[in-house]
């Protein structure tokens, strides 16, 4: 039904694309409408065409670098999304959308920026500090960076105090990146969703306690899976049933056009 609904606005990107077949900016629109329906090859024809009638413009360079995170070769998400910021550095969903497929795609980013994986690490953070610069609202980004520290690997050197030193600073600065990204959510949906976060977090470092009560102001339907799995580990744990786990990351691959 969507897709017939879609069909006379199809009719007319089409035509318009077919008459003026340089116009750079309509091919733009025609992929970005292509790709809400889910034709991404077909968006990625429109965006290439458009990339090469304008080499200036960064939209084509950012939508082909997100379509590639998803459909592949990932591998050039990277140059792409290197070119769109060199064109406009100052852009905060690029810098957004760069940073997440670098810590998304660790492995492939070790390989193009030719580095071990804890630079890479240091090369998301440094993304997302920029785009927080310059978008210190955006609730999605501030819960990205704080996912970021799901995929944080502690030394594997050290004494076990140290370790333990290192797991504490690590617990302490999650929360901190959970507790900005709750003072600017704007709807009970994202603030239960940080309480889900403080939960796992609370139950890595064996507060139980701490973890029942971001739990139980989690009452949105939508959470009740995620959380009804939580407060069974939360029981297994204070039974001494399953060991100390480390919690789960839920970013998803960028798509922000």
């Amino acid at each position: 039904r969507i897709r017939q609904r879609a069909a006379p606005v199809r009719e007319r990107y089409e035509r318009f694309v077919r008459d003026h077949p340089k116009h750079a900016k309509a091919r733009v629109a025609f992929g970005s409408f292509l790709n809400d329906l889910g034709e991404e090859e077909e968006a990625v024809n429109q965006w290439e065409k458009a990339r090469s009638l304008d080499p200036s413009d960064p939209a084509p360079w950012n939508n082909l670098a997100n379509v590639y995170a998803h459909i592949g070769p990932v591998s050039k998400s990277f140059p792409y999304y290197e070119e769109a910021l060199r064109l406009n550095p100052k852009e905060p969903i690029y810098l957004h959308n760069f940073g997440t497929l670098v810590f998304m795609f660790r492995r492939d980013a070790t390989n193009h920026f030719g580095c071990d994986e804890q630079a890479v690490f240091n090369k998301a953070f440094e993304l997302y500090r920029r785009a927080i610069a310059l978008d210190p609202d955006n609730f999605q980004l501030a819960a990205d960076v704080a996912q970021t520290y799901y995929g944080w690997r502690l030394p594997t050197d050290g004494t076990p105090a140290e370790t333990q030193e290192a797991e504490l600073r690590l617990q302490d600065t999650a929360l901190r990146a959970w507790t900005n990204a709750l003072s600017i959510a704007t709807t009970d949906e994202e603030r239960e969703g940080v309480q889900l976060h403080f939960a796992r977090w609370n139950l890595r470092a064996g507060r139980f306690s701490d973890a029942r009560t971001n739990l139980a102001s989690v009452t949105n339907e939508l959470h009740s899976v995620i959380k009804n799995r939580l407060l069974k580990s939360v029981g297994e744990r204070e039974n001494g049933k399953q060991p100390p786990t480390t919690p789960t990351p839920t970013t998803e691959p960028p798509s922000k056009p």
